[in-house]
């Protein structure tokens, strides 16, 4: 008699899964995925050698064949290769403070200060100087700045054995500089984390990110010593988290409670920052 019943075959094993590392919970929490993580991260470093060390940026757009020597960012601007740190074409860019470019000419631009540096750098000097002065600008914005004059001039006493006060030795274009840098670098991540809020695609938050940091504003708002830079940061911080305050689902997920201070916090630095 024939046997009817289906032939059983032996299964093959069934293969095991690749482990996959786990995410941390604070960036699952933000909706954030571990290539998120590697774009926020090369995002962050192209930005931060851009802004501390690159030549003057703009020019690489309208002179892309020229070769110059890095002793000489723009023809005829010599810099002084033996200044502080960042002077070779980076943050104390074109001139150190007292550095002549030509001997039978007058210092300029003016003790390096370029554009409104000449009114915020030396206001931050006053600050810390405790020397009044006017300004209608909220003060939140120099005193960063401030903070950047006084460390780097505590930087010069502990490592350079530089002698006097920290605010006087700070008070260099790249000690009014740097700060700006710093907020500018992070300025090119947030961008990421709020467009990829807006819609959540890598591509297009890569973009935005991108062009933000290839944006000659940006570039250039983040290597000078002006108050720009910190209301731009804190109006996207705020965004961002007022975007992850409405995608919670339980209260103890909300971030609306942190989102209050972020614009308060860029009002307290230019008045203009009340538009947003």
């Amino acid at each position: 008699m024939r046997d009817h019943c289906p032939r059983r075959f032996p299964r093959s094993p069934t293969p095991e899964a690749t482990p996959v590392a786990p995410v941390p919970r604070l960036v699952a929490r933000l909706g954030l995925q571990r290539p998120d993580l590697y774009a926020l991260l090369a995002l962050t470093v192209v930005a931060f050698i851009l802004r501390w060390f690159s030549p003057l940026f703009p020019d690489l757009y309208a002179h892309p064949g020229s070769h110059f020597d890095l002793s000489n960012c723009v023809v005829n601007t010599p810099v002084d290769t033996g200044g502080t740190p960042g002077t070779l074409c980076g943050l104390a860019y074109p001139y150190q403070r007292g550095y002549k470019a030509n001997p039978a000419a007058a210092y300029a631009p003016p003790h390096g200060e370029i554009f409104d540096e000449i009114y915020f750098a030396d206001f931050a000097h006053n600050d810390l100087k405790g020397i009044s002065y006017f300004d209608p600008e909220p003060p939140l914005a120099k005193l960063f700045i401030a903070a950047g004059e006084w460390l780097y001039g505590e930087y010069r006493v502990v490592f350079e054995g530089a002698q006097g006060n920290a605010a006087d030795l700070g008070f260099t274009p790249f000690g009014w500089r740097w700060m700006e840098a710093i907020f500018g670098t992070l300025v090119i991540p947030l961008m990421y984390l709020l467009a990829f809020r807006l819609w959540p695609n890598r591509a297009f938050a890569s973009a935005a990110a991108v062009l933000a940091c290839f944006d000659g504003m940006f570039f250039i708002q983040s290597r000078i010593g002006m108050i720009d830079i910190y209301p731009i940061f804190f109006i996207l911080l705020s965004y961002w988290v007022f975007h992850l305050h409405l995608a919670s689902r339980v209260p103890r997920e909300s971030y609306l409670t942190a989102s209050p201070s972020r614009p308060s916090g860029s009002r307290s630095r230019r008045w203009r920052a009340c538009s947003s």
